[in-house]
């Protein structure tokens, strides 16, 4: 066995994960779409509301020979699609370097160069799958997404009610100045969320 360094592949963190891309894509291609509405979901801790059962089917079709990239800015011409894939897609679209089983690439499959850059919904711009965390890590709402789903595992409950955003606030303006996980951890476990518990009211 011997150690290969890789210097071309420009994957960082989690993100960068070849089971997460993959996971996160359709069957023969990637999905900005899919990989977008993770991140928003599990990372910002967005909640998107249901789709609509009146949408209508798009009747025309985009630019023949479109980039995968100009397909999805074709979708959000569409007035009826742009609540969701204006969040989802530019950060998605900007995961593109790796493909859908994770390889990193810089064309697509028919030779075209890339275009990678991508925003994150508090508007920050990244190019590449490997500047998505640092991009990231620079919107408030995904510390406060961590402790949120931290809580969540330490309390058992879901944590969705009025004054739970106080405790999540608390907790992640104690967390900024050296967010490593251990100094999340203790402070959370010392913390009466954890130590106690509300009695459920007697069934009747």
């Amino acid at each position: 066995m011997v150690r290969v360094e890789v210097a071309e592949d420009k994957r960082r963190g989690f993100l960068g994960l070849a089971g997460w891309l993959t996971v996160t894509s359709m069957e023969f291609r990637t999905s900005p779409t899919l990989r977008g509405y993770n991140v928003a979901t599990r990372l910002l801790c967005i909640e998107f509301p249901p789709p609509r059962p009146d949408v209508p089917i798009i009747s025309d079709e985009p630019p023949p020979n479109a980039t995968d990239r100009q397909r999805y800015e074709w979708i959000v011409t569409h007035q009826e699609c742009i609540a969701c894939h204006t969040t989802t897609d530019p950060i998605g679209l900007g995961l593109d370097d790796f493909d859908g089983i994770g390889r990193y690439r810089t064309t697509d499959a028919r030779g075209r160069v890339l275009d990678v850059s991508g925003r994150t919904p508090d508007g920050t711009p990244f190019n590449g799958g490997g500047e998505l965390g640092p991009a990231l890590a620079k919107d408030p709402h995904t510390l406060e997404c961590a402790v949120r789903n931290f809580l969540v595992y330490a309390t058992g409950r879901g944590f969705n009610e009025p004054n739970d955003q106080a405790f999540v606030a608390r907790f992640a303006g104690e967390w900024k100045a050296d967010p490593r996980f251990e100094n999340l951890f203790e402070p959370v476990v010392m913390s009466t969320l954890f130590r106690t518990r509300r009695a459920r009211s007697a069934v009747r």
